[in-house]
């Protein structure tokens, strides 16, 4: 799926192998940082909350590299690097909203622009606790609820992709040369304060994403030291050093044996692997992505130029070649489009709601033909096609002089 969160793994793990260079001395200090503070500043841009393990990752990097004189030129150079990256995406929303980490912290900073209304604002809150009501108790029974396999997503009840084992590092600590190993402890500390960032802020397996990449060079360090004492004290009919490989994959397959095996069912279930010709990836698309086959109609008929509405439709937003407006949290979100009871409100007041986006088109789910012809009958939307489960209208434009009454 087209999570960002991946996005915001890839540039916290690239920042901390950075890191790890410049701490084994491969690299230059000066030049090494500013790359961490590119990486970091773009992991911030990503997400609000792939900067607190960017944070993290930092932190963990200028210990290790501190040992060294003059590590004030180089700071200086990765606060630069983070601000070129993240600066103008932070910039633009305390101009837009008055708040840095807008809709967050809105008790601080204030909500005087409106752009969100309270009850969205709410849901956010909700959302960003994977569903748990407030309270470290509830947060932390959600956990273990997820890392008990008990994951519901929209197909249903699933395992959850994590695994115990993705802490397996810490069990370098039972080997006094691990603990000896001040790399190893600066890592095992950002470890858990990752871990903690996780518990404490949301339930969802996805949210631990940018934290991965540590705690697997955590469990890569270990495991170097546990291979390194295996070669002095293995039995030779144990096999030759050409089978590390084998144990090490063998290893893998039974600590991760959770992420494996979530792995081989969501490639069931989505029929196959990864797919590589075009027709299997169209194929794919259209019957795994909420909306696209209502998306690959505008943009076969418009190619980019289009405006158009959609109703829970964020993943197909990725592949729309024009504007499509279908975040669940924005200007044009579900609470601000909809009813309080998360349905199409009447003809008029939808047309209101949308005029100000600007939309050409709006794509929702298939509707009663009472709702067609009451959407119809004012002139205000148009039904043009179905496109799987999504009906797609046109929406009238605004009156010159302004709206209609």
């Amino acid at each position: 799926s087209p999570m960002i969160d991946t996005g915001g793994m890839s540039f916290v793990l690239a920042a901390l192998l950075v890191g790890l260079e410049a701490a084994e001395r491969r690299i230059s200090t000066v030049p090494g940082l500013i790359a961490i503070g590119l990486l970091v500043g773009t992991a911030a841009a990503t997400k609000y909350t792939a900067t607190i393990y960017a944070v993290v990752v930092v932190g963990a990097v200028v210990i290790v590299v501190g040992r060294r004189r003059g590590l004030g030129l180089p700071l200086a150079g990765l606060i630069c690097g983070a601000l070129l990256t993240a600066g103008p995406w932070y910039a633009w929303t305390i101009h837009v909203a008055g708040d840095p980490v807008y809709p967050f912290a809105t008790s601080l900073f204030g909500n005087s622009h409106h752009l969100w209304t309270p009850a969205e604002l709410q849901l956010q809150s909700l959302s960003v606790l994977g569903g748990a009501q407030p309270g470290i108790i509830s947060i932390l029974h959600q956990d273990v609820r997820f890392l008990l396999g008990r994951v519901v997503y929209n197909t249903g009840l699933h395992r959850s992709p994590l695994s115990w084992w993705l802490a397996s590092g810490y069990l370098g600590l039972l080997l006094p040369r691990v603990r000896r190993d001040r790399l190893f402890r600066v890592l095992a500390v950002a470890g858990l304060i990752s871990l903690a960032v996780w518990i404490v802020s949301s339930a969802s397996p996805r949210y631990l994403l940018p934290a991965v990449g540590l705690l697997a060079l955590l469990a890569g360090l270990a495991a170097h030291h546990a291979l390194a004492l295996w070669e002095r004290l293995r039995p030779p009919v144990l096999g030759s050093r050409s089978l590390a490989p084998l144990w090490c994959a063998l290893a893998c397959a039974v600590l991760l044996w959770t992420s494996i095996g979530y792995v081989a069912w969501y490639i069931g279930y989505a029929g196959g692997g990864p797919p590589t010709s075009g027709p299997a990836v169209t194929a794919y698309l259209r019957a795994q992505i909420f909306c696209y086959p209502a998306v690959e109609w505008l943009n076969k008929r418009f190619s980019s130029d289009y405006r158009a509405w959609a109703y829970d439709c964020e993943g197909a937003r990725y592949y729309a070649r024009g504007l499509l407006i279908s975040d669940a949290f924005s200007v044009g979100g579900r609470d601000r489009i909809l009813d309080a009871q998360g349905e199409l409100p009447p003809a008029r007041a939808l047309w209101r709601r949308l005029e100000p986006l600007h939309v050409q088109w709006m794509i929702v789910p298939t509707v009663t033909p009472a709702t067609r012809s009451q959407l119809d009958a004012h002139g205000l939307f148009t039904y043009i096609t179905t496109a799987a489960s999504q009906e797609i209208f046109a929406v009238a434009p605004a009156l010159r002089g302004g709206s209609r009454s």
